[in-house]
């Protein structure tokens, strides 16, 4: 899937690097897991060098990343967790983010539970927020 899909811009170049040292930090095991690629994306969101979670999945693909972002059910994770847009972002959000970190595998395996092909996991994307606990 390239940077244009759904209208997503190219993917910038520097963020290739920032994919590069995020695979670097989760090689150690205490640092694989979804909190990771959760924190690039808000940090490059927060930057202004993405614009959305389509956008960092697309250039992730690019990069040949094992992290997959998707965009999973609401109450995927059950009721103790609250999805939010990330960086203020006005609406709620439709979907959550779940991020598969270990390879094409689990992800092509979470698009058949969940029904769905990568391209409609990219539209969803557009519409997932971040777990949060409620207040």
């Amino acid at each position: 899937m390239s940077g244009e899909h759904l209208n997503q811009p190219p993917c910038p170049p520097e963020v290739r690097g920032y994919i590069a040292r995020m695979e670097e930090i989760m090689g150690d095991q205490r640092f694989n897991n979804a909190a990771v690629p959760t924190q690039v994306a808000l940090d490059l969101m927060r930057a202004g060098v993405i614009s959305s979670f389509t956008q960092l999945e697309a250039c992730m693909r690019e990069a040949g990343s094992r992290v997959h972002l998707l965009a999973v059910p609401l109450d995927f994770f059950g009721d103790q967790y609250v999805t939010t847009y990330p960086l203020g972002q006005e609406g709620e959000p439709e979907y959550t983010l779940y991020a598969a970190v270990n390879g094409a595998g689990e992800a092509a395996d979470m698009l058949q539970r969940l029904g769905i092909t990568a391209e409609e996991n990219a539209a969803r994307l557009g519409s997932a927020g971040i777990l949060t606990m409620p207040s």
